[in-house]
């Protein structure tokens, strides 16, 4: 049993979104829990593949779930329960739609793909 204060937590592999890994750029980012709602675990996940909203110019500037203005997408789940949490953001690349959640899925707008030319979005 652990001691109180100590957290422990299972470690799984993160979903891949990147069709290609290869090719991608990446930018890090802070992710705030702002519009984020809690899963039935009471955790605070931004699912990968989900648009944000953030100045790619200034990074110390936390970044959000996209509502009108789209910045990058997501690139591993992230755990902001406890507050900002660090990202990285796709700026270029290859997503694959069919790693991505339904729910993420429908995010996926042709305002978003329109906002992001560099990003390509294919199912594979």
């Amino acid at each position: 049993m652990p001691k109180p204060g100590v957290r422990t937590q299972t470690a799984t592999s993160p979903v891949q979104i990147l069709f290609n890994v290869q090719y991608q750029l990446s930018l890090s980012c802070r992710v705030s829990p702002t519009g984020v709602t809690a899963n039935a675990d009471g955790k605070k996940i931004v699912p990968a593949g989900t648009p944000l909203y953030g100045d790619v110019n200034n990074r110390d500037t936390d970044f959000t779930v996209a509502g009108t203005t789209v910045a990058g997408i997501l690139l591993h789940a992230t755990d902001v329960t406890d507050g900002i949490n660090n990202a990285a953001c796709l700026t270029f690349g290859f997503v694959n739609l069919n790693r991505l959640d339904t729910a993420t899925q429908a995010k996926i707008t042709s305002a978003v793909k329109t906002a992001l030319p560099m990003v390509q979005f294919l199912k594979g």
